[in-house]
Parts: C-alpha cells; sequence; structure tokens
C-alpha cells in the first residue's frame, strides 16, 4: 500500500453559502451532515475534483472577532479540522489531505441546529474510483467529532471536447 500527502498548492476555502435544511434529534452532537462531490475536467492527466463537506455550527464554540479599524462591526468565527483519506481502489494506494478551515457569520440565527455552512475542498486526482473518508473535528479543544465516507468516480476528461449550445 503506498501513501502519499496532497500538496496544498490548491488550497481550500470556505463558501459565503448557507444551507438550511431540516433538524434532527442525535443522541450525539453532529458536526458533518454530509459529503458530496463534482468533477471538473482540468488536463489530461488528472481532474479537478470539488468535495463539498456540509458543516453543522449548532455544537461548535464561535469567539467574536472585531472586523478591524475604523469598523464598528464584528462577527462570529471559529474552525473545523477536516481530515481527508482517500483510497484508490483501483491501486489501492491511500492519499491523505488536512485542513483548517475558518467559519465566520455575522448572522446568529445561523449557528442553530437547521443550518449548515458548506466547506469546498478543491483537489487534483487521476481518473478511477476511490473511497473518501472524513473525519471532522471542532469544538472547544476539538471536543466534537464527526465523520462521513463516500464512494467517487472520479470521471477521465482526457478525450472530452467543450461543446456549447443554445
Amino acid at each position: 500500500m503506498m501513501t502519499s500527502k496532497i500538496p496544498v498548492t490548491v488550497g481550500t476555502f470556505v463558501c459565503s453559502m448557507l444551507m438550511f435544511l431540516g433538524g434532527n434529534a442525535l443522541a450525539q452532537p453532529e458536526l458533518l451532515s454530509g459529503i458530496n462531490y463534482a468533477d471538473f475536467k482540468y488536463d489530461s492527466a488528472v481532474t479537478e475534483v470539488e468535495i463539498y463537506t456540509s458543516i453543522s455550527p449548532s455544537n461548535l464554540l464561535f469567539h467574536q472577532v472585531e472586523n478591524g479599524e475604523g469598523s464598528d462591526t464584528s462577527h462570529l468565527a471559529t474552525e473545523v479540522n477536516l481530515n481527508f483519506e482517500f483510497r484508490n481502489l483501483g491501486t489501492d494506494s491511500v492519499t491523505y489531505a488536512s485542513y483548517n478551515v475558518p467559519i465566520g457569520t455575522v448572522d446568529t440565527a445561523a449557528l442553530k441546529n437547521e443550518s449548515r455552512f458548506v466547506a469546498v475542498t478543491r483537489l487534483l486526482f487521476k481518473p478511477g474510483r476511490y473511497v473518501a473518508h472524513v473525519v471532522a473535528s471542532g469544538g472547544p479543544s476539538g471536543s466534537v467529532s464527526d465523520s462521513a465516507t463516500m464512494n467517487m468516480t472520479v470521471l477521465d476528461f482526457s478525450g472530452s471536447h467543450l461543446s456549447v449550445s443554445d
């Protein structure tokens, strides 16, 4: 089994998108409410994959941050650590990636059980079948954690041509 690290050059960012989903009562604190992906043509050797990780803010500890000198406003902020493991089912190789994702809002209503923040992680993959596993941790001293797993089929766009019609 081969192990490698994904270079951080592609980066991670949090969308300013807030999804409102139905809340549910869980026995344990929920941090992740879902994981999904989309793949896009990048170049002939690799495919760009966006991983969408849906994060529930209700179990995280937010702190107030001043917006800067000359501003009389502030926002609420926290951070979630996302640890990814991607197993290529064709080669049985494993790739790891870890990111600290900042989350901020000015709307305290966004911190209720029904809302979700979506973290978008962009990575490059060779075409093939993968199993993606993510562990998220946050809250005071990383006290809240959750995990999710999904199957991914990364498409091969090497022979694709752009076609647009109206």
